[in-house]
């Protein structure tokens, strides 16, 4: 995990968090993706929910993260009141649309990370 300040992610809600397919709804959360997003905050990670999401696509998206003790620091805008802006400032991005185009595999992000194997048990 970058040992610099806390990194802030930017973390995608459709197709990255949950199902592609549950818009405007809740869905249901990818394997693994609670304990990686659970374990990034423990170690100080600002997290940012970056999504298309707006008026009550957006409250149901937060009912299931808070469902699942999954604590986000902004929704859609910069955690820090420095950045006076629409663009989303992070140090990381993780989306299901960003190039490579590649599945999401919370593991194998876990594991970029630092995770082991016993932090998904």
């Amino acid at each position: 995990f970058p040992t610099r300040r806390s990194s802030d992610l930017a973390i995608d809600y459709d197709g990255t968090i949950i199902n592609n397919d549950a818009y405007p709804n809740k869905g249901v959360i990818h394997p693994d993706a609670a304990k990686v997003i659970k374990w990034l905050k423990s170690k100080g990670a600002t997290l940012i929910l970056w999504t298309c999401r707006e008026g009550q696509a957006l409250e149901n998206a937060k009912e299931l993260l808070e469902e699942n003790g999954l604590e986000f620091d902004a929704f859609n805008e910069n955690a820090d009141n420095y950045y006076k802006s629409r663009k989303i400032v992070a140090d990381i991005y993780i989306d299901d649309m960003a190039w490579p185009r590649i599945p999401i595999n919370w593991k194998s992000i876990g594991e970029s990370f630092g995770m082991d194997g016993k932090d998904f048990d």
